[in-house]
């Protein structure tokens, strides 16, 4: 199993979702832009209630990437 830091990806303390806030900070992008990224399905995600969600292997993807 990949380990991040000693912690394997598997962990229970890896999110296994983000919020769409959460996720333009890791970008270092506004928040508009990550809403319309995600509306233009460059970031996956799903609508629950009010909230878009991002799945946590989009993340991780994130930040294995060069």
């Amino acid at each position: 199993t990949t380990t991040n830091g000693g912690r394997t990806l598997s962990d229970a303390n890896t999110p296994q979702a983000y919020r769409i806030n959460e996720v333009a900070q890791i970008l270092r992008v506004g928040r508009n832009q990550a809403y319309e990224a995600a509306k233009r399905g460059e970031i996956p995600s799903i609508r629950i209630g009010k909230r878009l969600i991002v799945p946590g292997w989009f993340v991780r993807q994130l930040e294995k990437a060069p």
